[in-house]
């Protein structure tokens, strides 16, 4: 066959060697450079991560009135109260429930031997956070840094090629980018040197005696060094602790936009992105994770830049078209009729004295429900607080704060995503969304101590201890006939009961539900299996697994038909008694303790809002300990549960607490401690009385 091709004396010959010149010069062309490709629309659209699940609930509630009788003989089992102050005794009697301190490290404690449980909303939602934290922060450390780690280093070297190509006026804007990612690199693999890597390219990047390219960033600038101390569970392991720099950086530096040596600049950072093989799938990742914790950027990213240089360079830019002026000036007009952000998350960006104007960043931060509602109180009438969380929530035991006028766009926002449930909402406004179904609880129909103004204080506890889980574990991604039913009552031995709240349990087993499917989509479960990363010393690890979401998510179900027998004043059928038999082995298993163990505390703290007064943290300490009288049939019975310490208050500016410090602070007896839980002196017996449990 190559012979007759090259036969000389054949026309066909002739011919077939026509044809595979021209076959020739068409491959050539298509392998000549015709510049950096730029995605459509469709290549930069990502789909949600996990399954979203709708459950559907609908009770009538028609629970027993029955309340504590000053003398206690209507209470089966009053002797078990020898351990009560008269004070705590006439609280019970007023209340229909009473809180106490616990010195218990963990909530599944309070229920491990309990035999009278009452499954708290509390609890349950703990069981999620374990879950939900351990996977997370197991799967940055096994995959996310890796990835981080490649993106950095693959955008760094397509901008050390492209510095060759690119005419010398457009390379101090290429300087720019590269510094960009080289920061990025270091602080996810401190170990790299830098400057060897990059050859030729380093001329232009500086390494001062302080560390290496940290000085002239136009990204940095104006930034807080404190927002780079780890917190939020981040500090406790060095891989978290580089994880965390360089997502906080790629989160918090960002670039304003005023010229088109500027607009360019923030090109090149997504160009390198967009066109390097290895970079372009770990931040498609990140990008993703990123808006499934938080939701949706709102400041200028990659995506949203280059979506404006397709419109503008076509379907391809060239190393030379970056030179030209004139798009470069489009490109800036088109940035500037953007809409602003709607939060600033910097200080000197409150003060009015600057115009605001475009401003871009490779990982900008999801906008969560707290934010619009912090963001709107600001510093107008007093300084955020976890209450104005509370009456977000619909729960305002106390009246409404001050201020509280002002969170209308954030409510609109919540109500909006309780009556669309969507792929779109992200795990941060699930879960408040979740807590938020709490505040429908009480009224006609309730049992007595679900009624009362002291059971609306201990919902917001619960809401508040759950939110602040809430903030700390999504923290690095954010800007239920009376003769016929005592007969049936009386054939059932009373062995507990659950919050009345079926709304809350069936919301939170979607959460869950999502949240175990975006992992798998994710592969985060294989890859946490297989790691080799070893434990911390002297630290029993228990990795979460499917199967531990799995038994939530199904413990989630069995609870929310309970809390609709609760409601409709029905006794729990046999399956139902074996669930709460067996709650404290269920709630120990999902806290991923290892038995015996020793270990530190639940306590968990984050700051969640800066301010011209100070800092504001919020956080949970050791559980407390309730007991509620339960009606079951023509009686009532004394039921044991845990519920959230919650605490909030003011600290100085800068400030930053770790985890680790704070489990130390609140590992002291209750007396010892600094800070006080939120619920102490609010009349439900914590704080009322001296601390003896």
């Amino acid at each position: 066959m190559i012979q007759f091709l090259w036969d000389r004396d054949s026309r066909a010959s002739r011919n077939a060697r026509l044809l595979v010149f021209f076959a020739l010069v068409a491959t050539s062309a298509c392998n000549m450079p015709s510049g950096i490709p730029l995605p459509t629309s469709e290549e930069l659209t990502t789909a949600p991560l996990g399954e979203v699940q709708v459950s559907d609930f609908a009770v009538e509630p028609s629970a027993s009135s029955l309340t504590v009788a000053p003398d206690l003989s209507n209470l089966a089992h009053s002797d078990r109260l020898d351990d009560l102050s008269d004070a705590q005794i006439e609280l019970l009697v007023k209340n229909d429930f009473v809180i106490l301190h616990s010195m218990k490290r963990h909530m599944y404690e309070l229920y491990v031997s309990n035999q009278v449980p009452y499954v708290t909303s509390d609890a349950v939602f703990h069981a999620w956070h374990v879950l939900l934290a351990d996977t997370l922060r197991r799967y940055e450390r096994v995959a996310m840094l890796p990835a981080i780690t490649q993106m950095a280093a693959g955008a760094c070297l397509r901008l050390k090629a492209l510095r060759s190509e690119v005419p010398a006026d457009v390379r101090p804007d290429v300087d720019i980018a590269l510094r960009y990612w080289a920061k990025v690199w270091l602080l996810a693999d401190p170990e790299v040197k830098i400057l060897d890597e990059l050859g030729e390219a380093s001329d232009s990047l500086v390494e001062p005696e302080d560390g290496p390219l940290w000085v002239e960033d136009p990204f940095a600038g104006g930034l807080d060094p404190s927002v780079f101390i780890p917190q939020a569970g981040y500090g406790d392991n060095p891989d978290l602790v580089r994880y965390f720099k360089a997502v906080r950086y790629m989160s918090m530096a960002r670039l304003s936009v005023t010229s088109p040596s500027e607009a360019r600049q923030a090109m090149l950072v997504s160009l390198a992105l967009w066109d390097e093989p290895e970079a372009r799938p770990a931040w498609q990742k990140l990008d993703r994770i990123s808006r499934f914790i938080a939701g949706m950027p709102e400041d200028i990213n990659p995506n949203e830049m280059l979506r404006l240089c397709r419109q503008i360079y076509g379907r391809s830019v060239s190393p030379r078209e970056l030179a030209s002026t004139g798009k470069a000036k489009r490109l800036l007009r088109e940035l500037e009729a953007l809409p602003r952000p709607q939060i600033e998350d910097r200080l000197s960006d409150r003060s009015g004295e600057v115009e605001p104007v475009p401003a871009f960043r490779v990982l900008s931060p999801g906008v969560t429900l707290r934010a619009l509602a912090f963001d709107a109180i600001g510093d107008t009438a007093r300084p955020p607080s976890g209450l104005h969380m509370a009456a977000l929530l619909g729960s305002v035991p106390f009246g409404a704060p001050d201020g509280s006028i002002l969170l209308q766009p954030a409510r609109d926002r919540l109500e909006e995503v309780l009556r669309t449930p969507s792929e779109a909402h992200d795990l941060n406004t699930s879960a408040i969304a979740v807590l938020a179904a709490l505040s429908q609880m009480g009224g006609e129909g309730y049992p007595a101590y679900a009624r009362s103004a002291a059971w609306r204080t201990k919902i917001t506890n619960t809401q508040l201890g759950a939110w602040s889980q809430v903030e700390h574990d999504t923290f690095l991604y954010a800007k239920m006939a009376t003769s016929l039913w005592s007969m049936l009552f009386g054939s059932t031995p009373f062995r507990g009961s659950v919050e009345p709240a079926p709304e809350f349990f069936a919301r939170l087993a979607d959460v869950v539900h999502r949240t175990r499917t975006a992992f798998n989509e994710l592969g985060a479960f294989d890859a946490i299996a297989t790691s080799t990363v070893e434990p911390d010393r002297g630290i029993i690890e228990i990795p979460a697994t499917e199967e531990h979401f799995l038994r939530l998510e199904s413990l989630l179900g069995d609870l929310a038909g309970m809390a609709e027998a609760v409601l409709a004043d029905r006794p729990f059928n046999e399956h139902q008694m074996e669930v709460l038999e067996t709650i404290g082995d269920t709630l120990e298993e999902l806290s991923l303790e290892a038995r015996g163990a020793s270990s530190r505390p639940m306590s968990t703290i984050v700051r969640v809002h800066r301010g011209l007064s100070g800092e504001l943290f919020v956080g949970t300490g050791r559980p407390l300990e309730i007991l509620v009288a339960v009606p079951w049939g023509e009686t009532l019975h004394l039921a044991r549960g845990a519920i959230y310490s919650y605490y909030e208050f003011l600290g100085p500016s800068g400030l930053v607490i770790s985890d680790q410090r704070w489990k130390s602070m609140t590992s002291r007896s209750w007396a010892q401690q600094e800070h006080r839980p939120w619920i102490e002196g609010r009349g439900l017996g914590v704080g009322d009385t001296p601390p003896g449990r």
